[in-house]
């Protein structure tokens, strides 16, 4: 595709830090619905961004392989699983509420 000018882009070039890899998984998240292997591929691209499958897997108190099992094509990691491998990346999961849903009910 080179002669065309045209490059390819990977988005794990542009995650240089935990508060990036936070908002682009978000971003993701946001965008996957209900898609979960959607949100699996975009911590498998912060892994790759981070340089070190195997620093995250330690971090994440997971072997390379179980990080790489968690994370590949069709896999349904426990929610334990994506929990270390986000604490893994140095970043958190956050629940917001919807804008869409109104119960009527204040929080208190």
């Amino acid at each position: 595709m080179s002669g065309l000018g045209i490059t390819i882009f990977d988005p794990a070039e542009a995650l240089t830090d935990p508060e990036c890899m936070a908002a682009y998984v978000d971003v993701v998240a946001e965008e996957a619905g209900d898609d979960a292997g959607e949100i699996l591929g975009a911590l498998g691209i912060a892994v790759r961004a981070s340089g070190s499958a195997t620093a995250v897997a330690m971090r994440a108190g997971l072997t390379l392989g179980e990080l790489e099992t968690a994370l590949a094509k069709g896999a349904e990691p426990s929610f334990e699983a994506v929990l270390k491998i986000a604490r893994g990346l140095g970043i958190r999961m956050r629940f917001a509420a919807k804008n869409d849903v109104r119960t009527g009910k204040g929080c208190g």
